[in-house]
């Protein structure tokens, strides 16, 4: 089964290490224009990475964990500070400790000229609603599958967790399968252009990028899951598809996860 990669909104702004100016321990993140301008970006950068392979209630996966890891120390070399990143793994990932920290403790701290980068590797699951519609939800380490809307995290709450948020760019990146995504999709820029990026560094965004559909589960290969993975090789600038500056937009990011490996993520797998 080919997999459904969405990419919603525009910009998450990830500069690779060669062309950043950051201030030490920071967060702070400031480039060059193609026409030699400082541009600042952000006045700093938050994340929240949470992995869980040993689930209370839903089979167990192997390299969700695995995966958290690398993402954070991959967000530490692109400017992301250590004291900024939120690590849950396995026990730690409850649904009350998930929804404090994107409900609570990033709606605090973060401020109108910072960027946040989401990270979940673990089970997501799709619920039938009346009149056709569907719900997709992420599944924390206590999730029930017998009572999805009580012990999961839907996409309406990723939703509201967003609006929380004072962040000009949130960028959620999910590994995980499941239908019903709930954010908007912004309109597209031509790089082209030689003010691209400050005019795509100036506007308000929160993306999505999700590794499949329902009723299938994540693929895992070779220590890592197959999304993780291309998604890691992309942040390592790859996916940059105009070098010359330096900057790696949530679009590129998600279309090269995509289109530049052609991997299959999910298969088809019931869950019982």
């Amino acid at each position: 089964m080919r997999t459904r990669v969405v990419i919603l909104g525009l910009c998450l702004l990830l500069v690779l290490p060669v062309w950043a100016q950051q201030n030490r321990g920071a967060g702070k993140v400031v480039t060059r224009t193609p026409t030699g301008e400082a541009l600042n970006l952000y006045d700093n950068s938050w994340a929240v990475v949470i992995g869980v392979n040993k689930y209370q209630k839903w089979p167990s996966l192997q390299y969700a964990v695995n995966d958290a890891k690398a993402v954070r120390d991959k967000l530490v070399t692109l400017g992301f500070p250590e004291d900024n990143i939120v690590y849950l793994t396995d026990e730690q990932a409850t649904k009350m400790k998930i929804e404090r920290v994107l409900g609570d403790q990033l709606r605090r701290q973060v401020g109108e000229n910072d960027r946040v980068f989401i990270y979940f590797a673990g089970h997501g699951q799709t619920e039938d609603l009346p009149g056709g519609k569907q719900e997709g939800y992420i599944v924390p380490v206590d999730g029930d599958k017998s009572d999805l809307f009580s012990t999961c995290i839907s996409m309406a709450d990723v939703r509201r967790f967003s609006e929380r948020m004072a962040a000009k760019h949130v960028f959620y990146a999910i590994d995980a399968c499941y239908s019903g995504l709930a954010l908007v999709r912004a309109g597209e820029m031509d790089p082209k252009d030689r003010q691209y990026l400050q005019k795509v560094a100036q506007y308000p965004s929160r993306q999505l990028v999700t590794a499949g559909s329902a009723g299938e589960q994540v693929i895992e290969r070779n220590g890592h899951g197959a999304f993780t993975n291309a998604m890691l090789i992309a942040m390592g600038g790859s996916a940059d598809k105009f070098p010359p500056f330096g900057v790696l937009t949530g679009s590129e990011l998600g279309n090269y996860t995509e289109r530049g490996h052609k991997l299959s993520f999910c298969e088809k797998h019931q869950i019982e």
